[in-house]
């Protein structure tokens, strides 16, 4: 689905200022008169020159509200603390050919772009170089306790609960809560007919076929070869590393080589499937989800991935959702990473005050120059939903609405990491789903909740009894 573009960068307006003002200004469309149309055809017919030309402009798929990747991957790497000034008469070329309609000339100053900003100069004095990031997890962890009998139970409720907070987030993605609330009002239900089509579970079906097959010895390259054979659609940081796979770079290196977005959402979006199937076990799943990161990601996008991994397998064990949070954020204390500074801020906002909205305005505010896919913004959206949501499916929901971003990510790791806490899904959010998966990947195709929750219980119980 490509966009009308109205947008266009002002001859003196910093990119980063388009950046807000385009994020600021997307509107969703109402998913309550027109249903979401995208379907698994739209994922499998696109083409290398289609998705260039997308990057520099089109509709994200659930909102409707329009975007261009390639600006967010311009500040992504200026974050990082390189020079990108060299870059910019690419972007701005690349943005008016994108509004001329020139796929062509898209195409051309795509690739153009990531090498420019592969190569980009490194700023020695940059805020970005004073962390250090290192692998956390190199070792295999100590077997937990023994699990509790409604573990299968957890695991379908945290599956249910994954797709609900997906379908739920789906038709605000890449707008700002003061946009969805101008549209919906205050929302704490699905406002459309949920769909459970996306590109962010797909990821975690495939990681369970890897477990399952190779076990606890699994290897980044084993993920990787996992997506080059079975994958036919990626997007943003998993879009490149899929080309740098297909091209014959196994993974590590297919998740940094000329990859500006390797501190997105993508690995936060896909964390959980390595807790639920390391239940009560956090540094097996932060291991294992360290290693299937790395197929696109690096740094934070990394350590996100892994928080995910570890709010979810918390969730098993901890009855208290700001016991989980503050658990997780404490297997971090040890490192430090950028990852691990935020994640210690954004808690520290959100036990510094009683009131949700001051809490969500002021972490809001404070990564508004990161790019909406970005990890850091929307990590913090995470947290102040469980903090303030309590553990109750329904207001936590609501908040994520009000946080607006990467709203279906969000909503799909809240809602995983509510449905294992509280063994369950309320019906209201479960039952539209009606029992199944629509996934993009001809292998896969629609597939029973009940099917994946019954594989992910076997891959669970096949790695703690190898690790005996």
């Amino acid at each position: 689905m490509v966009a009308t573009v109205t947008l266009t960068i002002g001859e003196r307006e910093d990119v980063r200022a388009f950046m807000r003002r385009m994020f600021r200004e997307g509107l969703p469309h109402d998913r309550r008169d027109v249903a979401m149309t995208w379907t698994s055809a739209d994922f499998a017919s696109q083409s290398r020159e289609q998705m260039l030309f997308g990057f520099w402009g089109a509709e994200v798929p659930g909102s409707g509200a329009w975007d261009a990747m390639f600006v967010g991957a311009f500040v992504s790497k200026a974050d990082l603390g390189f020079e990108v000034g060299h870059a910019e008469p690419i972007l701005r070329e690349g943005l008016a050919a994108r509004q001329h309609g020139d796929i062509d000339r898209c195409v051309c100053l795509g690739d153009d772009l990531l090498e420019a900003l592969d190569t980009a100069p490194r700023i020695e004095q940059h805020t970005a170089h004073a962390y250090r990031w290192r692998p956390m997890f190199r070792s295999h962890a100590t077997l937990p306790g023994r699990l509790s009998l409604d573990w299968a139970e957890r695991v379908r409720a945290g599956w249910i609960g994954q797709l609900a907070g997906a379908a739920f987030g789906g038709p605000f993605e890449g707008c700002s809560g003061q946009a969805i609330e101008k549209l919906y009002g205050s929302v704490n239900r699905y406002v459309g007919r949920p769909d459970t089509l996306n590109d962010d579970c797909v990821y975690e079906l495939l990681a369970l076929d890897v477990l399952e097959t190779v076990g606890r010895s699994a290897s980044p390259a084993d993920f990787g070869v996992m997506w080059k054979d079975r994958l036919e659609f990626a997007w943003s940081a998993e879009w490149i590393a899929l080309e740098n796979l297909k091209e014959g770079i196994t993974a590590p290196r297919s998740g940094w080589r000329r990859n500006p977005m390797h501190d997105w959402v993508g690995a936060q979006m896909r964390g959980m499937v390595f807790g639920l199937v390391a239940p009560g076990w956090p540094l097996e799943a932060a291991r294992l989800a360290q290693l299937e990161a790395s197929v696109s990601h690096v740094g934070s996008g990394i350590d996100a991935g892994v928080f995910s991994a570890v709010l979810t397998s918390y969730a098993f064990v901890h009855e208290n959702v700001r016991d989980i949070v503050r658990a997780s954020v404490a297997l971090f204390s040890g490192t430090d990473s950028e990852f691990s500074a935020v994640i210690r801020s954004c808690l520290d906002v959100c036990t510094r005050t009683t009131d949700g909205d001051v809490a969500r305005i002021e972490l809001l505010a404070r990564f508004e120059e990161r790019y909406w896919i970005h990890s850091f913004p929307n990590i913090a959206a995470v947290l102040v939903a469980l903090w303030f949501g309590e553990g109750d499916f329904t207001r936590s929901m609501a908040i994520i609405a009000k946080c607006g971003l990467d709203s279906d990510c969000n909503g799909g790791l809240v809602g995983t990491i509510l449905g294992v806490m509280n063994a369950s899904v309320p019906s209201w959010w479960a039952n539209p789903l009606e029992g199944r998966l629509d996934t993009y990947v001809a292998s896969i195709g629609t597939v029973a909740i009940e099917t994946v929750v019954h594989q992910t219980v076997q891959v669970g119980e096949a790695l703690r009894f190898s690790a005996r």
